[in-house]
């Protein structure tokens, strides 16, 4: 991984009048921070499982643990 993928790079903030922050998550934009940031892999799908793998990797290997 290039770097860790932080709250910013996965929700949008929004300050209120009261100068309150609140998160909120973005899934486009999430997606387009993972990508950027991780190397990923998806297997390629069998019928006898219910979904396919997403693999990200780490320490010079790929780890089967990714969610959908």
């Amino acid at each position: 991984m290039n770097s860790p993928v932080s709250i910013d790079d996965v929700c949008t903030k929004r300050t209120d009048k009261n100068g309150n922050v609140t998160y909120e998550f973005a899934r486009t934009k999430a997606a387009k921070a993972i990508c950027a940031k991780m190397k990923l892999a998806i297997e390629v799908f069998d019928s006898r499982e219910d979904k396919p793998e997403i693999w990200y990797y780490e320490n010079c290997s790929y780890i089967p643990s990714g969610a959908q």
